[in-house]
């Protein structure tokens, strides 16, 4: 059963355009606002319309009239009634699921809606997504070309650990190849962070380092350090757990009485030691 849809920016009566969506819903819009926002309408919109003949009633000489012009498209209605949002002169409606923004970002790229599609790549990329579902932006990112988008949705990606968990759905519809880099990304600098982590030697302890053969022993704190550290990393390799003061904290307590001083006298050599691994390659 037709039905036009209740918002009342898309069921104007002075509209001359309907396009109605695979679940028929009715949208009338302004076929000048339709071709200006997308090539792909402005085509269609140029071919000869259909029209039909009806009687003049004071000389009853047939005339021809457009007939109402009805397009027919695939999307369902929660699909086209935000993308037509993005392509009308007005704000830009929000979207707080990345389920609900993925089908909008295929219809745009379908009907070539380039303004639309901008705002879209920006949405994507927006805190509410990328800080808490970096792989699925980065999939989406991926199944539409857009490199910059999976480039930044990689380096936020390096906080999660990618084998654990349930897959993304997203991630099925992106090649090896994509998927592929992404894990060779995590790979390559797990095991680069992790050969970073050697004891600088100006770290030591008055208490727990004494002398063997030479060579000062490993304070107890660092020990502690290093072994923890490379676990975290080989999960998540990023410097920001690591180097936390609750993550740092553990290893002076783990340590002698004197190694909590011996930490905070290295801050230099382990500020060093996050530049460096925060240095390494990033995303894919």
């Amino acid at each position: 059963m037709l039905q036009t849809t209740t918002n009342q920016l898309f069921s104007s009566a002075a509209a001359d355009l309907i396009l109605r969506t695979s679940d028929c819903v009715d949208f009338h819009v302004f076929s000048a606002i339709l071709a200006e926002a997308s090539p792909f309408f402005a085509d269609l919109l140029s071919l000869p319309q259909p029209t039909s003949t009806t009687a003049q009633p004071s000389t009853l000489l047939p005339i021809r009239t457009p007939l109402s012009h009805v397009i027919d498209v695939t999307e369902m209605a929660d699909v086209l009634e935000p993308l037509l949002g993005f392509v009308y002169p007005r704000p830009d409606p929000p979207i707080d699921k990345l389920e609900n923004l993925r089908p909008v970002i295929a219809a745009a790229f379908k009907y070539d809606c380039t303004a639309a599609i901008t705002s879209l790549r920006r949405l994507l990329v927006s805190p509410q997504f990328l800080e808490k579902e970096p792989t699925r932006v980065y999939a989406i990112a991926c199944m539409h070309e857009l490199q910059e988008e999976a480039k930044l949705a990689s380096l936020h990606t390096l906080k999660l650990d990618l084998l654990a968990g349930p897959l993304p759905a997203e991630l099925k519809y992106i090649s090896a190849f994509d998927y592929h880099r992404l894990l060779q990304l995590h790979k390559e600098r797990r095991e680069r962070a992790c050969e970073l982590l050697v004891r600088p030697e100006e770290v030591r302890c008055a208490n727990c380092t004494a002398v063997q053969f030479g060579k000062p022993c490993i304070p107890k704190w660092w020990d502690d350090f290093e072994t923890r550290a490379k676990e975290e990393l080989r999960k998540h390799p990023v410097s920001d757990t690591i180097f936390s003061l609750q993550f740092l904290s553990q290893s002076a307590t783990a340590g002698c009485p004197r190694c909590g001083t011996s930490l905070l006298a290295s801050h230099d050599a382990l500020t060093k030691l996050k530049a460096s691994i925060d240095s390494l390659p990033s995303t894919v």
